[in-house]
């Protein structure tokens, strides 16, 4: 979404969850994190913040997302 506006684009973004977050935010299991490191897990225009772990958990994750999210201001194109 943040290339899309960037470029002058008209858009939305569907999902059927009740929120941002995808997968992440549906799986719901005990110590979900990623594999991958939290470095190379965010977006290049807005970096993955230092996980306190190496891998970030599922909570770190949603948070990133929501802070993504609100400092682009990218919610307006979303539909739920």
């Amino acid at each position: 979404a943040w290339y899309l506006r960037r470029e002058g684009y008209r858009f939305i973004v569907l999902d059927r969850r009740g929120d941002i977050g995808g997968m992440w935010a549906e799986m719901r299991f005990p110590g979900l994190r990623t594999d991958t490191a939290a470095p190379l897990y965010g977006y290049s225009f807005h970096p993955c913040p230092q996980s306190k772990r190496l891998m970030p958990t599922r909570a770190e994750l949603l948070s990133y997302f929501s802070e993504v999210v609100d400092t682009y201001d990218l919610r307006k194109y979303m539909v739920f």
